[in-house]
């Protein structure tokens, strides 16, 4: 991944990193974290360099999931970053990027369970931005933040002043 020669085997590099990592299972992939994590963290958030490919950002976000969903936990360390990320990226105009990056915010929840609750404010209103903008043909990017919200149950009572009137309209 340092080897910007070697970008055309990039995605296939991140999918296979992830792929054993899975394999392996959380408590044996443990040791390889503080390698991996700050590899897909900066392929996933590298905009500005022209060798990452928009496919390369998707992998790289879609494959953070993944792991997110191995690891559990222990990704703690890597919230502050992985939160940035997703900022970042909910507000992307590729409809890819944006389903990837809710996943990964979907997983956060998933693996943190309730230290996610206190990371949420923020992302409500984007949230409700992207379903109030969505004009896709099949409003993917809609569903995709309906799912979200679902997985979000038990952390938004405190924000559904919010979110009720935005479904309605």
């Amino acid at each position: 991944l340092r080897d910007t020669s070697l970008s055309a085997q990039h995605v296939m590099v991140i999918k296979a990193m992830v792929g054993i990592l899975w394999s392996l299972g959380a408590a044996k992939c443990l040791p390889f974290l503080p390698v991996v994590m700050p590899l897909l963290l900066h392929t996933a958030a590298a905009t500005e360099h022209a060798q990452y490919s928009a496919l390369l950002r998707e992998t790289a976000i879609e494959q953070l999931g993944h792991l997110i969903s191995i690891m559990g936990l222990h990704v703690r360390s890597y919230l502050p970053r992985l939160l940035q990320l997703a900022r970042e990226n909910l507000h992307s105009s590729s409809v890819s990027l944006l389903i990837h990056t809710l996943g990964l915010i979907e997983q956060l929840c998933l693996a943190l369970c309730d230290e996610f609750g206190p990371h949420l404010p923020p992302l409500v209103p984007i949230l409700l931005m992207i379903l109030q903008e969505d004009r896709t043909e099949k409003r993917t990017p809609s569903l995709k933040v309906l799912h979200a919200l679902g997985i979000f149950d038990q952390h938004l009572h405190e924000h559904l002043h919010l979110i009720v009137p935005a479904l309605l309209r």
